[in-house]
């Protein structure tokens, strides 16, 4: 969907491999899942919190009601700037993006 709105995108396959692709690299937006193996999405959120403050931070998980916890709610508290429930629409995308543009 990313790439369908012109984004350039690198890919990670785990939160620890994301956080080292970062480094040395400036994004303008990173998108998380909550729940990954290796390092998860608020670990991962907590990581480039520590290191960037100036990204933007988009989490994503699927919105399971059986769950005690709000991890997406979790998430923006400790630094995602915007939290989304999949499926997630190319509308939505749109709109963080066009908020990205008009804020750099």
């Amino acid at each position: 969907m990313l790439e369908d709105l012109a984004c350039d995108v690198t890919e990670a396959e785990d939160g620890a491999v994301a956080s080292s692709k970062m480094e040395g690299r400036d994004f303008d937006l990173i998108v998380t899942d909550i729940f990954m193996p290796n390092q998860d999405g608020i670990e991962t959120i907590r990581k480039i919190r520590r290191a960037r403050n100036d990204v933007c931070i988009l989490a994503i998980s699927a919105d399971d009601a059986n769950v005690d916890v709000n991890y997406l709610k979790m998430a923006e508290r400790i630094g995602a700037d915007y939290s989304l429930s999949k499926p997630i629409k190319s509308e939505q995308l749109k709109g963080i993006i066009g908020n990205l543009k008009v804020s750099v």
